[in-house]
């Protein structure tokens, strides 16, 4: 540049700038048969009607303006109906999840005759932006993606699943829940959920039957997520959270028998009802096991860690080929260090003073050894003290005794 006259001059720093943004923290993929149908019947809609391939869905109004949900929406009108949305499981989890505050999603259909995790596994690693997968009723969906070896909800994936709990009344031993995974990366919920909108009535042999549908928790648990993370934050549990679409719970869970499942070495989170008889997510445990359980046991703080690690990691690709150098690394740390500090400012992390909520460490024999920056490698540490949230709240009452 050119200076021709005295004066101040403001010249642009071509150097590395870094700044991290929060990403969106719970965009979900949620999981369809797509041969899958409520209807037993011969003349039936199944969920490759509504929508064959993989798809972003930006809203409920969105879904129902699809040519395929509009031909089997025309075909309900008939009389009598040919053909029932409510025929299609997709079309009623997708109502729950968007009802429950559900944003963006994406859907994604399975391999019906083979390994249900199989579509996803193709699928879902293209799409960044994805942090949660959601089971919404499809059967050995959880066995799939986690015993597939494919990582998909594994650590540095940062994805989280949200799972079906058994369909059945609970044996009360907590036994049904010997096939889940052990995984701090995923979430069971229970029971399934009733509505009068997925009700309707048919008719059978010239008389007139009703048939009430089990509506998946998880996708309305999701819809739950995407609310409680705009509203509060990602480290927020979203438990003591009311459902929404005028969904009940299918079957009552007592307090004796939700005390089983929530000490089990996998915990099974509840739908509760209680005086008001709002529906309520009442839990927010992983499926860690016993080796996990003290880091990892709860829904917020595993998720949290996972947001935090794709954010970190997608800024510091902006640093790859610069120098491995002191002025790189402060820049960095810089960066790192702002980006904690706005998550423990709006409550998420622990500590009085920064200090005491998260460290970010980076430098020569700190993180890394001279063979390490020999080998390009630039390893960066980085702590932090998550909030845990208060599952059990301890009142202590003291009664002054008249001694007169």
């Amino acid at each position: 540049m050119a200076y021709d006259w005295p004066g101040v001059y403001v010249e642009e720093d071509k150097g590395l700038s870094l700044a991290i943004t929060s990403g969106a923290t719970a965009v979900p993929v949620i999981a369809y048969d797509p041969d899958g149908s409520t209807n037993k019947d011969k003349d039936k809609a199944v969920n490759k009607d509504l929508i064959s391939a993989p798809a972003r869905i930006d809203s409920w109004m969105a879904f129902m303006n699809l040519p395929g949900v509009q031909t089997v929406a025309k075909a309900e009108t008939e009389k009598p109906p040919k053909k029932r949305l409510l025929d299609c499981p997709l079309y009623i989890a997708l109502k729950t999840y968007f009802d429950n505050g559900g944003g963006y999603c994406y859907v994604c259909p399975t391999n019906g005759k083979g390994d249900p995790a199989d579509t996803l596994i193709k699928t879902v690693p293209e799409l960044d932006d994805v942090t949660l997968i959601v089971q919404a009723g499809v059967p050995k969906l959880a066995e799939a993606v986690f015993t597939s070896g494919t990582g998909l909800c594994a650590e540095g994936k940062s994805r989280f699943a949200i799972l079906d709990g058994p369909l059945a009344v609970l044996k009360g031993d907590a036994t049904d829940m010997d096939t889940y995974p052990n995984t701090s990366y995923a979430a069971a919920y229970y029971p399934p959920l009733r509505a009068e909108w997925a009700t309707y009535v048919k008719e059978d042999k010239g008389a007139k039957v009703s048939v009430t549908l089990d509506i998946p928790v998880s996708a309305a648990v999701a819809g739950a997520y995407c609310s409680v993370d705009r509203d509060r934050g990602v480290w927020k549990a979203p438990a003591n959270v009311q459902l929404q679409g005028k969904v009940v719970p299918k079957f009552v869970v007592s307090d004796a028998v939700q005390g089983i499942y929530n000490q089990y070495p996998k915990p099974l989170n509840i739908i509760r009802c209680f005086q008001a008889g709002v529906p309520l997510v009442w839990g927010a445990r992983t499926l860690a096991d016993d080796s996990e359980k003290e880091r990892w046991r709860y829904v917020p703080v595993r998720r949290l860690f996972g947001a935090a690690e794709k954010d970190i990691k997608r800024a510091m690709a902006f640093a790859v080929f610069e120098p491995n150098s002191q002025p790189t690394w402060e820049k960095v740390r810089a960066a790192i260090d702002a980006y904690l500090y706005g998550i423990w400012k709006a409550g998420g992390l622990m500590g009085t003073k920064p200090e005491e909520a998260y460290f970010v460490r980076l430098g020569l024999g700190v993180t890394m050894t001279q063979d390490d920056i020999d080998e390009g490698k630039m390893i960066v540490q980085v702590g932090m003290a998550p909030v845990f949230p208060a599952e059990f709240i301890i009142l202590r009452f003291t009664q002054d005794m008249d001694t007169a």
